[in-house]
C-alpha cells in the first residue's frame, strides 16, 4: 500500500473554488476527465449538499500495463461529495470502480478557508493505493499509479485555476452588462 498526500492554496475564497470544483470538467488542461454523471444530488434537512457522481476517465497507463492487466484506458470512478455551506467544507471521496479487483484508489479532497487569511481556501489531497495479485511487482505498480495521481492532482491545480479565472471573466462580463443595461 502506497499513501500519496498533498495541500494546496488557492489565493481565492472558498465559495469560488466550490463554484469551480463544480465546473471543473471539462476543460482544456485536465482532459483526463472524459465524462461526469450525477447519479444523485440532495440537500439534506441542515442545507449539506450530497452528491454521487460517476466519472469517465482515461487512463494513462503503459500499453505493456494495459495488456498485463487486461484493461481498456477508460476506467470509471465513484465519488461520493458533501458540501457544507455552513462550516465551509467541501469533502470528496472517490473509489476506481475500473480494476477494482486488482487495483484499488481512494482519494480524499477536502477544501476548507485558510484558518490564518479566510479569503484564501486550502485544498488537502490523499490517496491511498493498493495492489493485488501481483506479488512481484506490487511496490512498483503501487508507486507507479502513485506517480500519476501525483501527475495528475498538479494538472487538476491547472484545470482549476483555468476554471476560476472563466468564473472571473463571467463575473465582469455580467458587471458590464448590468452597467449597460442601466445606462440605456
Amino acid at each position: 500500500m502506497k499513501y500519496w498526500t498533498s495541500e494546496h492554496t488557492f489565493n481565492e475564497p472558498w465559495e469560488t473554488v466550490v463554484q469551480a470544483v463544480t465546473r471543473k470538467y471539462p476543460n482544456p488542461i485536465n482532459s483526463s476527465v472524459v465524462a461526469v454523471d450525477v447519479i444523485d444530488r440532495r440537500v439534506d434537512n441542515r442545507g449539506t449538499l450530497r452528491s454521487h457522481r460517476l466519472l469517465t476517465t482515461l487512463w494513462s497507463v503503459p500499453e505493456t500495463l494495459m495488456k498485463l492487466v487486461g484493461m481498456s484506458n477508460q476506467a470509471h470512478v465513484s465519488e461520493h461529495s458533501v458540501m457544507d455551506p455552513r462550516k465551509r467544507t467541501l469533502t470528496m471521496n472517490s473509489r476506481n470502480l475500473t480494476l477494482n479487483n486488482k487495483l484499488n484508489v481512494d482519494e480524499k479532497i477536502t477544501y476548507h478557508p485558510d484558518p490564518s487569511d479566510p479569503k484564501k481556501t486550502v485544498l488537502r489531497h490523499e490517496a491511498m493505493v493498493t495492489v493485488s495479485g501481483f506479488p512481484m511487482m506490487t511496490g512498483y505498480l503501487e508507486g507507479m499509479v502513485t506517480s500519476t495521481i501525483a501527475s495528475k492532482a498538479q494538472q487538476g491545480l491547472q484545470g482549476m485555476d483555468y476554471v476560476i479565472q472563466q468564473i472571473k471573466e463571467e463575473a465582469i462580463n455580467l458587471n458590464q452588462m448590468k452597467h449597460k443595461k442601466t445606462t440605456l
